[in-house]
């Protein structure tokens, strides 16, 4: 897939898709997100790149909604569109409306033009136009108008796909839909296990299913979402997190907190090598997995990786914030563990 996508920041990150997933309920499947009424899905070629933001297509097909031109220019971040190609063919979701100021129910023209879409699964709603994309978005459009889902095999098939952002959206929506968990069976289960630990595949979807299966053990399975999150903290290397697509830093921060909230500990070499990351929210659930599991060496391993030549200025600035505040938990405790000397002091 040619879309790699930079997250552009840990806010946007950890503020967007671990509360998305948190609240899943609230979250629409992408298929239904996709072809809402105030949305337009087109097929088309892209005939220019008039800005690192922006892209102009010439619509062949109108899959969805209403366009009002055969050309037509979109607006999306620039980190969605880093590896758009002239000339490539596409399959793209937007919209020429945006949440009216006044009227929280009603939707007006965006005056800076037509957005592509996007959602949990849909970052952004662009996808090489292939016969497979065709066929899963031809299902998404069905199953909206009816309600239900694609079948459990075709989104099953989607995971195994080549295409990046079709495993997203293939893992956004078996997140995203009960009726699809409740017919996993073995073979699926096996599948899922395979693609949560597959370095090549989607980091996002790998969180997304991550995620989902921890929360859901009576249709995924109850142990091999720890094994595969113990994995992900074992095997990705920690200098992926800066690297793009970008995701990477959202999976590695949900395997911290499926274990966290199964009560299982990190092997303390495993945990340590997040200590070094210098992305400071894997940091700091580093440290904190330290914390629970030895927590006479949390203070030791900080101090250590502080120490260190390669490591980032944020991670540093980090570190010594971490340290005054373990150091004021422990004035903290000595004064409540001995109030009558502490005033004696003074």
């Amino acid at each position: 897939m040619f879309l790699p996508v930079r997250l552009l920041s840990a806010t946007l990150a950890f503020g967007v898709l671990l509360p998305a997933i948190a609240n899943a309920r609230a979250i629409p499947p992408p298929g239904m997100f996709l072809f809402r009424p105030e949305h337009v899905v087109v097929a088309a070629v892209v005939e220019a790149r008039p800005g690192a933001g922006t892209l102009e297509l010439r619509i062949t097909e109108t899959l969805s909604g209403h366009a009002e031109s055969q050309r037509i220019v979109v607006n999306s971040s620039p980190a969605w569109l880093v590896d758009v190609r002239k000339g490539a063919h596409v399959l793209v979701g937007f919209t020429p409306y945006q949440r009216s100021q006044f009227q929280p129910k009603a939707v007006e023209l965006r005056p800076e033009g037509p957005v592509i879409v996007s959602s949990t699964g849909l970052e952004p709603a662009l996808f090489s136009d292939t016969p497979q994309a065709r066929a899963l978005i031809a299902a998404a459009h069905e199953t909206s108008r009816n309600r239900s889902s694609a079948p459990l095999a075709q989104i099953i098939r989607g995971l195994g796909s080549d295409d990046r952002q079709i495993q997203n959206f293939c893992a956004a929506e078996l997140s995203l839909r009960v009726e699809l968990q409740q017919n996993l069976g073995n073979a699926e289960r096996k599948q899922i296990a395979d693609f949560l630990v597959d370095s090549s595949t989607h980091p996002a979807a790998r969180a997304l299913l991550l995620r989902a299966a921890a929360a859901a053990p009576d249709q995924f399975g109850a142990d091999w979402p720890l094994v595969s999150a113990l994995a992900i903290l074992d095997s990705t290397p920690v200098d992926s997190v800066e690297a793009p697509p970008g995701f990477m830093p959202n999976l590695v921060y949900t395997a911290f907190e499926v274990l966290e909230r199964a009560h299982r500990d990190v092997p303390l070499a495993t945990a340590q090598r997040w200590v070094y990351s210098g992305h400071a929210a894997l940091m700091e659930a580093a440290l904190l997995s330290i914390r629970r599991s030895e927590p006479d060496a949390e203070r030791r391993i900080a101090e250590q990786a502080l120490e260190s030549s390669t490591l980032s200025a944020p991670g540093r600035e980090f570190l010594r914030d971490h340290l005054r505040r373990l150091g004021l938990m422990r004035d903290a405790l000595a004064t409540s563990q001995h109030p009558e000397g502490t005033r004696s002091k003074h």
